[in-house]
């Protein structure tokens, strides 16, 4: 895009004006709808002259369907997270830039339903639950004894009372704000049960949560944290190994930085590699859907993150995983959302600040 046609803005502001532009063009995957506003208001607000080529990108836009946009301001890069796939075609229709701005548009971006009907097994994946010296790893399937379904073991932690919890996503072990205080949650979970493997194990009982909230998000403040922890009975049944001793739960966190080289390892894809794209500085609908809870939970302070290589950074069963960076030695998110390419995530200590700051716990049974 010629220069001389751009001006500077911060990827906040950028983020913003083709977020209001898709609410008012009818651009989201969700069907949102803002404030009247013409189509080509959005150009105007990023300082561009309207052309044919920036027509012919309005349009581009329409058809991939937005589900939601990342800016990061110190790398000055946007990213359009979008649901339809990035042709090489589209790819050149759209603005690349906008001043000092980068764009990024990725594809194939999913927010699927929580918790998913029936959590498969990916082609790319281990075995979906790990045990190292009879003591069942993080990275593990696991549910509440009455949800048939299946999330991940992220970590364990330690509350300041000294307890020590198993930690997942409400909606993996909390069953959506309803599952019982003191219901057993087990590892793995039946549905994932071998016959050459330990039994479903009751390694905990649920503890606490933290709420999802539902209705409209001009009255109910916007979701942070999908979390839940189960109180571990017998320490002897688990280790803080993550997988079959791939690396040790760290028990050092680290703030979320666009650009950020990350990884995780989760009950259906196993160990994966990412790349954070930036927090998400939109709205973020999220479909939940349990016998007791039906409702779009409206989430802001998330980010999300961007597989490398191709292959997916996480699939339905991986809710819960605890993301760390790529060395392994700090932790840096918790899973809740997305599928295939793009996995969104709580930043850490965001999570564990939610259950009166506990920390993290490594070295157990190694």
């Amino acid at each position: 895009m010629p220069d001389d046609q751009t001006r500077s803005g911060s990827a906040t502001t950028v983020a913003q004006a083709i977020y209001e532009w898709a609410k008012a063009a009818g651009a989201l995957a969700t069907g949102s709808q803002g404030s009247a506003m013409s189509d080509g208001d959005l150009w105007a607000r990023l300082g561009l002259e309207r052309t044919q080529k920036l027509d012919m990108a309005e349009a581009t836009l329409k058809r991939l369907r937005i589900i939601a946009i990342t800016g990061d301001d110190n790398a000055k890069l946007v990213g359009v997270l979008v649901r339809n796939q990035v042709t090489p075609t589209a790819q050149r229709r759209l603005p690349a830039t906008v001043g000092d701005v980068s764009i990024r548009y990725i594809g194939h971006t999913v927010i699927e339903q929580m918790p998913p009907l029936v959590p498969h097994a990916s082609p790319i994946s281990g075995p979906r639950f790990a045990v190292v010296n009879g003591r069942f790893a993080c990275g593990s399937s696991i549910t509440a004894a009455p949800i048939p379904s299946a999330g991940t073991l992220g970590a364990l932690l330690r509350l300041t009372d000294g307890t020590l919890c198993g930690l997942s996503n409400n909606h993996v072990t909390g069953d959506c704000n309803h599952t019982q205080k003191n219901m057993y949650v087990l590892c793995p979970s039946p549905i994932d049960a071998d016959p050459s493997l330990p039994p479903p194990t009751a390694i905990g009982r649920h503890h606490a949560l933290v709420q999802l909230r539902s209705g409209d998000p001009g009255q109910v403040a916007r979701q942070e944290v999908d979390a839940a922890i189960f109180r571990i009975e017998n320490p002897d049944l688990v280790t803080s190994w993550q997988g079959q001793s791939i690396y040790d739960t760290p028990v050092t966190t680290a703030p979320l930085i666009g650009g950020m080289k990350v990884k995780k390892l989760g009950r259906t894809t196993g160990v994966t590699t990412g790349r954070v794209v930036g927090p998400v500085l939109t709205p973020l609908e999220v479909p939940y859907q349990s016998p007791n809870f039906r409702s779009k939970v409206h989430f802001t302070g998330v980010w999300s993150v961007q597989s490398i290589g191709g292959d997916p950074f996480s699939e339905a069963g991986d809710s819960g995983s605890l993301v760390v960076t790529d060395d392994g030695k700090h932790a840096v998110g918790l899973l809740f959302g997305g599928s295939g390419p793009v996995g969104m995530i709580m930043p850490i200590d965001k999570v564990l600040d939610a259950f009166g700051g506990a920390s993290l716990v490594g070295g157990h049974n190694l």
